[in-house]
């Protein structure tokens, strides 16, 4: 994606950057200023992600981002890093903040009807705020179903295979709401593995969480179907070990049969302990205005 040709012009954010939003972390330490603002834009929404669409029949709340001379080039290439160049383009806009107007360097949707939708509530009335904590699906009504998955069967008993099988489910759906999670907090186009290593270890919501779930599995041990050899183990204080051996959990459901007796141990302590380490700890700590990784 291409760098606005003004970079000392305002950035207005109506998404994922805004303060409290789950990567407004990655320009913090670059802003000199914000202000509330309002587009008159409406706001689409296509593959989970918030697009303005550039037409003037509605209206989009967001904020207005005064980089630091010094620092903004280096904002804007954060901003371009994270943000997929096949969803947005960069352009400039009029936002309007105290009955001012300004004009605002601006990302928005490519031909967000093709594949998109307008955002709306329930009633039907568009939506002008987009929050990611409250309106982002994932983070809500998936992690329930998980949370409900967990209430129904985690104390079934070691020879119950439709418990098994829901458990597993949830266990899978857990981990597509972490890849999302950390797809948009540190980008589309970086690799799978690292993003969620750096929840892993640069995010204190996930150190936390680890050290206060962990009481009679620090230190168990899972290994990899295809090499037994090589293993993974869950630790305090690794917690890159600790993400690995999560994510070899959801290998082995995905890519081989089980030996019921042993894996629905493995599997329910390890879907209790990876929620609550995630809906508890990191997600809260994302969308904190004064948090900071």
């Amino acid at each position: 994606m291409d760098r606005p040709s003004n970079l000392q012009r305002p950035f207005f954010t109506y998404g994922i950057f805004k303060p409290g939003q789950i990567a407004h972390f990655r320009l913090e330490d670059f802003i000199d200023d914000t202000k509330t603002a309002s587009v008159d834009h409406p706001l689409y929404e296509r593959d989970g992600i918030p697009l303005l669409n550039t037409e003037k029949d509605g209206r989009t709340n967001g904020v207005l981002l005064w980089f630091n001379p010094e620092d903004a080039e280096r904002a804007y290439m954060k901003i371009t890093q994270i943000e997929p160049g096949n969803q947005y383009r960069c352009t400039q806009t009029t936002a309007t903040a105290d009955d001012t107007e300004y004009n605002a360097n601006i990302l928005v949707g490519i031909n967000p009807k093709n594949g998109g939708h307008k955002l709306e509530d329930h009633s039907g009335s568009p939506i002008q705020d987009w929050d990611g904590e409250k309106n982002d699906p994932f983070f809500n009504e998936a992690l329930d179903v998980v949370e409900e998955k967990i209430k129904q069967h985690t104390r079934a008993e070691d020879n119950d295979f439709s418990s098994y099988f829901e458990l597993q489910m949830a266990y899978l759906l857990l981990w597509t709401v972490i890849e999302r999670y950390v797809t948009l907090r540190y980008g589309f186009g970086a690799n799978s593995y690292h993003e969620r290593k750096r929840m892993a270890i640069e995010e204190d919501g996930f150190r936390e969480g680890l050290e206060d779930v962990l009481e009679h599995r620090d230190g168990a041990i899972i290994r990899k179907t295809h090499k037994p050899e090589e293993t993974k183990e869950l630790s305090t204080i690794d917690p890159e070990q600790a993400i690995h051996y999560y994510y070899q959990v959801r290998n082995n459901i995905a890519h081989r049969g089980k030996s019921l007796d042993q894996d629905i141990h493995i599997l329910r302590s390890s879907l209790l302990e990876l929620y609550t380490i995630f809906n508890d700890y990191v997600l809260p700590d994302a969308f904190d205005e004064d948090s900071n990784p």
